[in-house]
């Protein structure tokens, strides 16, 4: 998945005098020093600011409200947060030469590499009885009857558009006579269908869109199902324009030009804008109005019902000899009051509508809150694309945390083929 956004934070930053962070400590007038809490946050989010305004808000909020924790806060879309063993390393307190070093003490993952990292050893059990969570980040943060993280945000695949007889349409050749019935002169779709993680989530979505109570881990096998990918060949050939296709000829899933798609949409070169919700922001940057917007989930085969991605918030299981059981107990504590604050309905609310903002007006973000009290007590839910996306939670189901890591690049391939051979 490719959800960009501006540079924010520094790995040397953070890893520069690590091996000094070992807390509760005292100096040297007995005078007990603050915990130190490292916690990596997933990157992919939109208008984080130049110079960091995001993440030093939220460093700056929370030590006022904890000032015995000293936050040291990684937000870097330049590392490869999808590399297991890039977030493994990070949550193991010994480096692969066996030398000791300080662990990250939460990570935030997108649970399709949940099962990995379980199976390298690299994430603790985190039982927690959450009850403020939507259904589908608590599942996505299970596996085999064991809970291992704190959900905080949802994504998934959404058709955008102002024509509400297109925004209906909730099956794949419903969707196409609703674009061909608009008859503009404009494309039908602008999206990106491209990426190593992108094209086979792309499948598995369609996938269980046609099927009823759909397991989406059985998705996830060579070859694929005919019929599924015949969907998605006519699912990228809504974005022909004037003899090229964009969707899925590289256009727009270039990294210098990432926000290309949801811009055209916005400046009304397009019918209908397909990707995450938070695609959102940039159309309306380029001049969508979100109260005429419609937005459902994209039907990509013989249904629509939606397959949520969940980001959860991971913690490592500590080495005793590197990190003492003093330091593991008050950072474990720490840890737990870090996301009881990020998951607070007022954080998610000013993440929401971007007040981090530095000059100018700030546009919501459009991400998913992964608690039910965000929409409820927040404003957000009264937000005209938030306010739509909401009764979608409760349907669908949520990403494999097995097996995609290894076959997503195949199975990428077979659906880029068949494109090749008759999307275009």
């Amino acid at each position: 998945m490719t959800r960009r956004l501006l540079f924010v934070g520094s790995v040397a930053a953070l890893l520069a005098g690590a091996i000094a962070c070992q807390s509760p400590q005292s100096d040297r007038d007995g005078v007990e020093a603050r915990t130190t809490l490292r916690v990596a946050m997933f990157p992919y989010l939109p208008a984080l600011g130049a110079n960091g305004e995001f993440a030093k808000r939220i460093e700056q909020e929370f030590e006022g409200l904890h000032p015995d924790v000293d936050l040291e806060l990684l937000v870097d879309p330049s590392i490869d947060y999808y590399d297991p063993f890039v977030v493994a390393g990070w949550l193991r307190s010994k480096s692969s030469d066996g030398k000791r070093k300080e662990p990250f003490d939460l990570v935030e993952i997108d649970t399709v590499l949940l099962g990995t990292l379980v199976d390298m050893e690299a994430i603790a059990e985190w039982p927690h009885g959450d009850t403020d969570l939507v259904r589908a980040g608590y599942e996505a943060s299970r596996l085999d009857g064991r809970q291992y993280g704190v959900p905080h945000w949802l994504c998934g695949h959404f058709i955008i558009t102002e024509d509400e007889a297109i925004a209906r349409a909730d099956t794949i050749d419903k969707l196409v006579v609703a674009l061909e019935a608009a008859k503009t002169p404009r494309p039908n779709l602008v999206g990106n269908l491209l990426g190593s993680w992108n094209t086979a989530a792309l499948y598995i979505d369609a996938w269980a869109d046609s099927r009823s109570n759909p397991d989406p881990l059985e998705a996830i096998r060579l070859p694929l199902d005919a019929d599924v990918v015949a969907c998605l060949v006519t699912f990228a050939s809504q974005g022909m324009d004037a003899g090229a296709n964009p969707c899925i000829d590289g256009t727009f899933n270039n990294w210098e030009d990432p926000d290309l798609a949801p811009t055209r949409f916005g400046k009304g070169k397009a019918d209908a804008l397909f990707g995450y919700s938070e695609r959102v922001y940039h159309a309306q940057l380029a001049g969508a109005d979100p109260s005429k917007l419609f937005v459902r989930s994209a039907p990509l085969g013989r249904g629509s019902d939606p397959v949520w991605f969940a980001d959860i918030w991971v913690a490592p299981i500590y080495d005793d000899e590197a990190v003492p059981a003093l330091a593991q107990k008050a950072r474990h504590d720490a840890a737990r009051r870090f996301v009881a604050y990020i998951n607070t309905p007022s954080t998610f609310e000013w993440i929401h509508f971007n007040k981090d903002a530095v000059g100018g007006k700030a546009v919501p973000r459009y991400l998913i809150p992964a608690t039910i009290s965000a929409f409820k007590d927040t404003a957000i839910g009264q937000d005209p694309v938030m306010k739509q996306i909401w009764p979608l939670l409760d349907e669908g189901t949520f990403y494999p945390q097995r097996r995609l890591p290894g076959l997503r690049r195949a199975m990428g391939a077979a659906v880029k083929s068949a494109w090749a051979a008759g999307g275009k």
